[in-house]
């Protein structure tokens, strides 16, 4: 980016369906046959460049973008489509090339590419294969449509591959090729490019860096989140084992018991959130006290309870709805400690408590109590398969 930035090297993507001659456009502007075109759809397979002499315009370096089309079919189409997007929101000016009024898996990219601030100009290609009168009437119904994103005069017609058409001789019928009408789409991008060029390029650079950024915040977030879980996992499952062979008694001393102010430390630190002990044993009894008051303890032993005497675990001792239970809660509060410093040591509008009825309308639900219950079989209770499989 810094290289595009010093070298000033301006990247002009070519964005739009299949069939609407992107890379037709582009050979027009080139004056020769770069990209391959085909009737059928789907010829571009990836992002193809070019580089581009424009007379008129001699401040910087310009390279043109082919794309895949949207809205193509096959089994490769939708990684196709992604890509085409994903270059096109790295445009320093995009050509978005259309051959009829727009459709709806045409406008929504448009605008979205236009929020994100993209400098764009609609390419109406074909012209030449509609009468004067409805070109005429698709161009005012193009404007029309895009005018309240995109400003004032963002249309420019062309016909980049015009059809052969039947000129009469003297003494038979032969057929001509017109040239390519793509002189006022050049002029356009020169005009653009003079005189917004050095500001859509920094821009540009601008929105790039902001989307990397953002990406990276993405991946690290993701790897917290999964380091985080393994964590809860653990303290999960280390709970229910204490608690199966050590019952505790009471739904208040469960509570306390299962969680674990370690595993809020733990958890912490891996968002790069320095927390005492002593704050976070103040954070875990809280966090216990609230689930009291709540009922979730309650409720939460009174769902696992129904879904242990239906399962072979009900029957192995008297510490498995503790050791569940503990588990469960566990489970509930590292979860909800994720959220907290997922979201910058923030509960959200409902404070803890919104945070743990959240969480816990998640965790209630019958497939995840299922699971929560297979996996405890599995791993603190040691069922063997021959054991479920007769019901002892």
């Amino acid at each position: 980016m810094a290289g595009d930035l010093a070298a000033k090297r301006y990247t002009i993507v070519v964005f739009g369906t299949g069939s609407a001659g992107k890379t037709s456009v582009i050979n027009a502007l080139l004056g020769r046959t770069a990209g391959l075109t085909d009737p059928v759809t789907g010829t571009t397979k990836e992002g193809e460049q070019f580089g581009y002499t424009l007379d008129g315009f001699d401040d910087g370096q310009l390279r043109l973008i082919d794309t895949p089309g949207l809205s193509e079919i096959g089994p490769a189409s939708a990684m196709r489509e992604e890509r085409a997007r994903e270059l096109a929101a790295q445009a320093d000016l995009l050509l978005f090339v259309v051959d009829q009024d727009l459709r709806d898996i045409e406008y929504r990219p448009l605008a979205a590419l236009a929020r994100l601030g993209k400098r764009a100009i609609l390419v109406f290609n074909k012209s030449d294969l509609y009468p004067p009168a409805d070109a005429a009437a698709i161009v005012a119904r193009l404007r029309e449509r895009v005018g309240e994103f995109m400003g004032a005069d963002p249309l420019v017609v062309c016909a980049a591959a015009p059809a052969s058409v039947i000129v009469r001789g003297s003494s038979r019928m032969d057929t001509e090729t017109p040239p390519p009408d793509v002189g006022d789409l050049a002029d356009r991008i020169a005009a653009i490019l003079g005189s917004e060029g050095r500001s859509l390029l920094a821009a540009n650079v601008l929105l790039r860096a902001k989307r990397i950024s953002d990406k990276a915040r993405e991946t690290i977030n993701a790897a917290r989140m999964q380091r985080s879980r393994t964590i809860v996992s653990r303290f999960t499952w280390t709970t229910a084992g204490v608690m199966f062979v050590n019952p505790v008694p009471g739904l208040g001393a469960l509570a306390t018991a299962a969680i674990n102010y370690q595993m809020v430390c733990e958890i912490g630190k891996v968002f790069r959130v320095a927390i005492s002990a002593d704050a976070a044993k103040l954070m875990a009894r809280e966090l216990a006290q609230v689930m009291i008051k709540m009922g979730v303890v309650g409720l939460a032993t009174e769902i696992l309870g129904k879904a242990l005497k239906a399962s072979v675990v009900g029957y192995l001792a008297g510490g498995a709805i503790d050791a569940v239970v503990g588990g469960y809660l566990t489970r509930l509060a590292g979860d909800v400690f994720i959220d907290y410093f997922a979201h910058d040591q923030n509960w959200g509008e409902g404070g803890m408590q919104g945070a743990i009825e959240q969480r816990f309308n998640l965790q209630k639900r019958g497939e995840f109590v299922t699971e929560f219950l297979r996996e405890a079989a599995d791993r603190v209770f040691k069922v063997a398969p021959s054991e479920s499989k007769h019901g002892t």
